[in-house]
């Protein structure tokens, strides 16, 4: 009865005060989620916690299993977490619930993408999806498709454990405005990442503005957005003219010029508001925007072009192909590249992340979340003197898909990870409501497709949730510096797994992260009486013990 408890979760990472564990049982905010977790960002919630209210002796308990992507071990964010927690003046302990129940007959589903085509008058979209299974799943079963609540069964055949799933979906009148659809796999031992969402809309006008000086490299740029006379318009200005850009129509802006003041806060305002921008190599050192420092050129060996080496290729500009395929990043030859100051891609207090590097480590592409869109940073260019990206083979999928996805900036329709998404301001106070069945769900937590008035968006499970790479324990206390670490692995009895199942189900999925906070018996009213209950040591450290 004189203890305080408080759950940290994973998505809003907000300290709240429970009156007993037990209530976890019921709590809404303590059950399985589609979101990913960033435990040392939910240790910080706790440790900030800690320090405003001061307390006893201290216990951070984590339930967790031990997904790599939830850890970040590699995180220099650890070394801050686990100083603060160290520097507390009461005694802090943690105990790590290892959660190690192993799933033997599991496939995985990820919806990849959808894209509008248009051949004549007909009109239809083009499905992609992942399809992962383990040994325990049979070569051929069942794939269910619901579009716009019509149910079809598609039977796949998996001659491996992974396949790209393609398809092409016929829309008839009724779906041409838009609309939903999901993508479901047969009941197995995780149900949770058996099923995938998306959304379409009208055809979009797609305007892209090209600024910058170099017309010849411009025009690659140019030409990799094939522009038509129906829906897509590419305007290549000069500095001098960046005021023809119409900042309320665009969906790409590609820059080539210094900085300029005057048009800084329209361009923050696009992309805030889900605009996506690319910053090209000016060819020499300057400050560009979104405060770039451009460094001068590097020039490349003789015979020793640069080499890009890794990439991110599951979902971006530099995914793969609807078939499966990798872009032939590989085999580009860069001669030449511009790299910026100042950059350090890997600090974890860094806005900017390399989605793809060049064999020396050095960032060939780098990303940068602003409000609802991007910003995108290459480092080289197209033409000979730069690198073969003038090929197309990398540039043109790479733009076309920075089009696509600022074109959903003025799109009531939206595809987003579980998790990250945020309600868009036009549709505050609105109630986002499920529309993919009759359960009950939750767009803070759940995947799935929800609609706010003439609204759509479906959220997914981020791609950090598929990965199977587990931190090793004996690890795990080295990441808490000085902090003491209990490590308590939940594996035994067939009776002792039904009570983890019941207490700590909602930990199982999301990493779910809650402390304990005991505090001391509450201290005797007489000075006397404390000193002769031992409550008035001095612990070695000269803070009460």
């Amino acid at each position: 009865g004189k203890s305080r408890y408080v759950l940290v979760e994973n998505v809003l990472r907000e300290p709240r005060e429970i009156g007993h564990p037990s209530d976890l049982n019921d709590s809404p905010m303590a059950r399985a989620t589609d979101t990913a977790a960033d435990i040392p960002a939910m240790l910080n919630a706790a440790a900030e916690y800690i320090v405003n209210n001061p307390e006893g002796r201290t216990e951070i308990w984590i339930a967790s299993d031990m997904q790599a992507s939830n850890w970040f071990p590699a995180s220099t964010e650890w070394k801050r977490v686990s100083s603060l927690l160290a520097s507390m003046p009461q005694d802090v302990q943690v105990r790590l619930i290892m959660l190690n129940d192993e799933v033997r007959s599991n496939a995985m589903l990820a919806v990849r993408g959808v894209q509008r085509l248009r051949t004549g008058e007909a009109v239809s979209l083009r499905l992609n999806a992942d399809v992962n299974r383990n040994s325990g799943i049979p070569g051929t079963f069942p794939v269910v498709l619901n579009l716009n609540g019509a149910r079809s069964r598609i039977d796949i055949d998996m001659p491996g454990n992974e396949l790209r799933f393609n398809r092409i979906l016929r829309l008839g009148e009724e779906e041409v405005d838009g609309g939903w659809g999901m993508i479901e796999l047969p009941a197995d031992e995780n149900p949770r990442d058996n099923a995938g969402y998306f959304v379409f809309g009208q055809e979009r006008n797609l305007q892209t503005a090209i600024v910058g000086s170099a017309a010849p490299t411009l025009r690659f740029y140019a030409l990799a957005t094939v522009p038509d006379e129906l829906n897509r318009a590419t305007k290549t200005l000069s500095a001098a003219n960046v005021g023809e850009v119409d900042w309320d129509g665009l969906s790409l802006l590609v820059w080539q010029a210094n900085d300029l003041p005057g048009v800084a806060s329209r361009m923050e305002d696009f992309i805030k508001s889900g605009g996506v921008m690319l910053c090209v190599p000016p060819g020499r050192a300057m400050t560009g925007p979104m405060d770039l420092d451009w460094q001068a050129p590097e020039t490349a060996k003789a015979d020793q072009p640069f080499r890009v080496t890794a990439w991110e290729e599951n979902v971006g500009p530099l995914g793969k192909t609807g078939n499966g395929q990798n872009l032939p990043l590989a085999e580009l030859e860069i001669v030449q590249r511009q790299l910026l100051e100042g950059i350090d891609v890997n600090a974890t207090n860094n806005t900017w992340i390399a989605i793809g590097e060049y064999a020396d480590g050095q960032p060939f592409l780098l990303r940068r979340k602003l409000g609802d869109g991007w910003v995108y940073v290459c480092t080289t260019l197209p033409g000979e003197s730069w690198s073969s990206l003038d090929t197309g083979l990398v540039l043109v999928p790479m733009i076309q898909r920075l089009l696509r996805l600022g074109g959903l900036r003025n799109s009531r329709v939206r595809m987003a990870l579980s998790g990250e998404w945020k309600l868009p301001p036009e549709t505050l106070g609105a109630p986002w409501v499920s529309v993919d069945g009759a359960e009950s769900k939750d767009p803070r937590w759940d995947a799935g497709v929800y609609a706010s008035g003439t609204h759509l968006v479906a959220l997914n499970r981020p791609m950090a949730e598929y990965e199977k790479a587990r931190v090793d324990p004996d690890t795990v206390p080295s990441l808490f510096g000085k902090v003491r670490v209990k490590l308590i692995e939940n594996r035994g009895t067939p009776e002792n797994k039904r009570l983890s199942s019941e207490i700590w189900r909602g930990f199982v999925l999301f990493a779910l992260l809650f402390m304990v906070i005991e505090s001391i018996l509450l201290l005797l009213e007489s000075t006397s009486r404390k000193a002769d209950h031992g409550f008035n040591r001095p612990s070695s450290d000269g803070a009460p013990a």
